[in-house]
Parts: C-alpha cells; structure tokens; sequence
C-alpha cells in the first residue's frame, strides 16, 4: 500500500516536471543558442585550444556574420605544430578561402552565415567550421540533452552563469561533455569547455574557446568584400 502510494506521488511529480517543460538551463541555452543565430548581425574576437590526444591546436581569431550569407572570417595559430593562416570571406554572392596552403574561390553555400551562427550557439566557431568542412552544419553536431545549471563566476570581467549539458557525437559516436559559460546581462557566449572520446576511448578530444568584445548590430560592409585575386 505504501509502496504503491509512493509510486503514484513519482509519477505525479514526473507528469508536473514535464508539463512545465525545459528546465532553467535549457532555458538559458536556448535563449542563448537563438540570440546568437537570430541576430540580424555579430562580431567578435575568439581564441581556440584543441587537443586531440597527444596533438594539439590552437587559433585566435575574428569572426563576422552579417544576413545574406555574409561572413568574414581571419585566424592564425598553430595547428599540429605547424603555424597557420585561415582568411574566409563572402560578400553572399561569392566565397574566397585561403588557408593551409590551399586558395579556392565559389558560389556562396546556402545558409552559410545561419549555419555559422548555430554552430557558434551549439558547440563553437572551431567546431562549426570542421563539421562545415564535412559538408554539414550545427544539425550533424549531434542532439542535446542533460542541460544543468553550474556555477556563477567571472569571466572576462563579466558576470556569468555556466550550463553544462551531453552533446551527442555526428553518426551517434559517443557524446561530449560540455559547458558553455552564458553572459548574465547581454545572454551571449563568453567561454566554452568540451572533452569526450573517440574510437572508443583510444584518442581523447578537448577544446576550450572564449569570447571577446561580441557585439550585435550593423558591420561594416568592407568587411565583407573579397579579396583581390594575386597574380
């Protein structure tokens, strides 16, 4: 009797725990992940860190995304070792890239600054930019779930909250666990930890990016023009 009394008290706070829905940091991610792919246009500085078992990388960097599919993109860093330069920019016609001893100039992908703009709300700028590389976008950086409030700290002088959440692996690979550090005032990304495994444990994966001087509103439209071909 008690036993079945108790069941009936869980499943009634299971059923009200799910009419309420999203819990408060999903809440937050979400408000987060929409500001950053709904605004109309967002600047920023960024610096990346990766490592993939016992190689590594890191990039500083700007990015810009403007609608139209305008994006303008510099970073340099080192990337296993080796010292490297990446430059993308589309005017939302065109797309030059120049980087990694490659120079390759086409039609503009689809929904190329939206993409961006998810990716960077979902899992970051570095992150977008490889699964982009594959051909996808912020949907084939797998689902999200297990969203949990952390602590409220200081980065970058600003306040911020920290969510971290499971983000599942393309192709259903495992997941990785990540935080995401959530500016109190603006609801903007301002740092990002992330750390899973690969192959099945063999290689391990964590990256750490930050946020600096993000702004939302109208660039600049120099920003966007191509740069002239070298002869």
């Amino acid at each position: 009797m008690r036993f079945a009394l108790m069941a009936g008290v869980t499943l009634a706070l299971t059923a009200v725990a799910h009419a309420q829905g999203p819990n408060e940091a999903e809440k937050l991610f979400k408000e987060m992940e929409e500001k950053v792919a709904k605004s109309e246009s967002i600047q920023f500085k960024f610096e990346s860190e990766m490592a993939f078992g016992e190689k590594g990388m890191t990039m500083k960097g700007k990015l810009a995304l403007a609608p139209g599919d305008k994006v303008a993109l510099t970073a340099t860093g080192e990337v296993f070792g080796m010292e490297m330069t990446l430059k993308l920019v589309s005017d939302g016609k065109r797309m030059r890239f120049e980087g990694m001893g490659k120079e390759d100039e086409k039609e503009t992908p689809k929904d190329l600054s939206k993409k961006l703009g998810a990716g960077l709300g979902r899992a970051g700028v570095m992150a977008s930019l490889m699964a982009m590389g594959k051909g996808g976008g912020q949907e084939d950086m797998g689902k999200l779930s297990g969203f949990k409030l952390g602590a409220k700290e200081k980065v970058g002088g600003r306040d911020a909250q920290a969510v971290s959440y499971k983000m599942e692996m393309p192709g259903g690979k495992g997941e990785m666990d990540a935080t995401v550090w959530i500016d109190t005032q603006t609801k903007l990304p301002l740092k990002r930890l992330s750390k899973g495994e690969f192959g099945g444990g063999a290689i391990e994966i964590r990256m750490t990016e930050t946020y600096q001087e993000l702004r939302v509103g109208k660039i600049d439209e120099k920003e966007f023009e191509l740069p002239k071909e070298k002869k």
